[in-house]
Parts: C-alpha cells; structure tokens; sequence
C-alpha cells in the first residue's frame, strides 16, 4: 500500500504535487508523509492516513466487483460520516464521478438526481434508501450503510483492493454536484479534476491553510461548504472532524473542546450559532 512507502518517497511526490491536478495524488501524499496521523475523526472514531487509503482501495476494489467502472456515477445519499468520505474517495479513485445528494432532498428530487445522472449505484442508508422510488432502485446498485438491503457496505468493502492510481486528466469530471434547487430541480454541475484541485489550493494560500490545522465539518459535505474544507484537509494532511449534522449546542461544545482552527459555516448555520453562543463565555484562542 502507499502508506507503506518510504518517507524519501513521500516526499519526492509532495514537491511533485504542486502541479498535480489530481485530488487523490493530494491525499495519498498526505498519507505517505504521515501515514498515523488522525486524518478523520467522527464520535469516538478516529481514522488516520494509513487506515483511510487502505479502506478506500478496499472500497474501490469492491466498486468495481459490482459493476462500478470509470465514467459511471456514484450517488451518496448519507449523513456526514466516515463512510461518505470513503466513497467520495474509492469512486474518484476508479475514475467514476462521485454525486453527493443532500440527505435533506426528498422522493422527487433524489429520483430527479438518480435519473439525470444515471447512477449506477447509490450508497446510502436505509433510512434515507426508504425514499427513493423502488423502480429507481431496480435501475442501479443500491450499496446499504447498516442495512441489508442491497449490498451490505461491510461486503463491498472486504477483499483485494485497488491500485491506488490514476490516469485523469485536467479536463477529466471529478464529480457532480447538484444546485439546491430553491428555483426548481436540482441541476448538476460537472467539476472537473483542475475545479476541485483550483479551488484548493486557492483557498488553502488565501487563508494560510495548512496540516497543522483541525478542520470542524459542520456544513454536510454534499455542499460545496463542507465538501471544500474535506478537500482541503486530506490534500493537506490535516485533521477534519465530522458532524453527523448541524446542531448549534454540538457545535459549541466541539469548539471549546477539540482545538479546532477552522470551520466554515453558511450564513444561516452563523445566525443560528450566534444564537446558541448567546453570553456564553469561551476560553481565549
């Protein structure tokens, strides 16, 4: 695996990075320099570098066994938890286009999205699995997080794993995100691998991002918000914490608590933390 790799070689591929516009050459960097670290941390979980690239080859492999191949789409219709950003991670990896779903959409919008996109399969929970139409779910490989319908998560993600490499190109999708559709249904955006690694580095240089960081996900990842600060934490070799969804006391506790350093919310999460915060008295930075 590449967490095994030598350190020389971790850090021949990090001064290569800087050009890459290949997200998973960003991650499996990190993981090569530092392979114990704490990449992720989701209740009483903790997932470092080494664990998360061998799960997500695992995944890949496991992808792949059921039909998965390069240029199919991958929905994930789940709360923010370890097993998202493992599936962002293991479909990029196959060069299949990860679509993120809001696990707010209901019946229309989700059967709207698994038709517009032609997902080929969909990872999802049982609970959130319930709304989806049962032709939709004929149509494609449904991928149970906890459940036994479809494919169990735990099966898929046993056996050999996959070659962790790539052969995309700049201009190669990297993943669908859909609008919100306040105006109408969701419509899907294509961003492409120099999209998703651009917008990194831009963020990471203007806010002087670094791996030294601890990033709080409380906006879910199927937004732009939260998947941006994912993106930017495992390119990084940073740690990220997860939320399995908002909730403004969860929040102010996880910000006394924990160090984190950074955090980006939508104005309305902001409003309402602000609330939550009332007189509250925190410790200083």
């Amino acid at each position: 695996m590449g967490a095994t790799r030598t350190r020389r070689g971790a850090r021949d591929r990090s001064e290569q990075v800087a050009g890459s516009v290949d997200f998973l050459t960003l991650v499996l960097a990190s993981a090569e320099r530092v392979p114990t670290k704490t990449a992720l941390v989701f209740g009483d979980t903790r997932v470092s570098y080494g664990e998360l690239v061998e799960r997500t080859s695992r995944l890949a492999g496991g992808l792949r066994r059921i039909g998965v191949r390069g240029g199919d789409a991958v929905g994930i219709y789940l709360h923010d938890c370890r097993e998202w950003v493992e599936t962002f991670l293991a479909a990029s990896l196959l060069g299949a286009w990860p679509v993120p779903i809001n696990f707010r959409y209901g019946t229309r919008e989700v059967t709207h999205i698994a038709c517009d996109a032609r997902l080929r399969a969909l990872v999802s929970s049982p609970e959130l699995a319930a709304t989806v139409d049962d032709p939709v779910l004929r149509e494609l490989v449904l991928v149970s997080v906890g459940g036994s319908a479809g494919v169990p998560y735990a099966a898929v993600v046993e056996g050999p794993p996959q070659e962790w490499e790539t052969t995309a190109s700049p201009l190669d999708i990297h993943c669908v995100l859909y609008t919100s559709g306040t105006t109408g249904l969701p419509k899907g955006a294509l961003c492409t691998h120099a999209n998703t690694v651009t917008g990194h580095w831009t963020a990471a240089a203007h806010w002087g991002l670094s791996e030294a960081d601890l990033f709080l996900v409380a906006s879910p990842l199927c937004h732009r918000v939260g998947l941006g600060r994912l993106v930017n934490s495992l390119a990084l070799g940073a740690t990220l914490e997860l939320l399995p969804r908002f909730d403004p006391g969860e929040v102010l506790r996880r910000l006394a608590e924990s160090g984190t350093t950074v955090m980006s919310l939508v104005p309305t999460m902001a409003r309402l933390l602000a609330v939550a915060a009332g007189s509250q008295q925190f410790p200083d930075a």
